[in-house]
């Protein structure tokens, strides 16, 4: 089934509205081999979608992608000595995708990587020079690491469909990194 259904609102018995849905007519056709006899009727689809159903479904939605969010902002926040930090944007791409794929939100956030580069000098040799040299020899050390830059979530105009419990197509989860990777 493909295309665009108009929606219409089912109410109970007490008139309240419960829900929502569409109808669809189908032909069927059955064939008796032995009496070579074909039986062809009409088919009435109802799809239905319960609006407590539907709040429920937004809801655990909306928690999975704060959830998310937070643990994709934790991946690369400065937390001090000895943290791991990404060294290359495919790592830090792979563990981004398993969160969202975690949390059922993959297509639905957009992260954007960021390379974050340093240079420092060190000593050229190690331990105490033999001399006393006013000018010891240093070597330049470039670093680079990746972190998670921007979360943005899907366009409501893509986001209602999902919201509402009706599917929607996915969307590409991430880009690649900023800043010449």
């Amino acid at each position: 089934m493909a295309g665009t259904v108009a929606l219409r609102c089912v109410h109970s018995a007490s008139a309240d509205a419960i829900g929502r849905g569409y109808e669809v007519v189908r032909e069927q056709r059955y064939r008796d081999e032995d009496r070579s006899v074909t039986v062809t009727w009409q088919e009435r689809v109802l799809v239905m979608q319960s609006e407590e159903y539907a709040r429920s479904q937004e809801a655990g939605l909306r928690q999975r992608l704060t959830t998310a969010r937070t643990s994709l902002t934790a991946l690369t926040a400065r937390k001090g000595k000895g943290q791991r930090r990404y060294q290359t944007a495919d790592a830090l791409h792979a563990a981004c995708h398993s969160i969202l794929e975690k949390h059922a939100v993959v297509g639905l956030m957009t992260v954007t990587l960021e390379c974050e580069r340093q240079i420092r000098t060190v000593k050229a040799q190690r331990g105490r020079p033999r001399t006393h040299t006013p000018h010891p020899p240093q070597r330049l050390i470039e670093e680079g690491s990746y972190k998670v830059s921007n979360l943005h979530l899907a366009t409501p105009m893509r986001l209602r469909p999902v919201l509402r419990g009706w599917g929607g197509a996915p969307m590409p989860p991430m880009q690649r990194p900023r800043n010449g990777a």
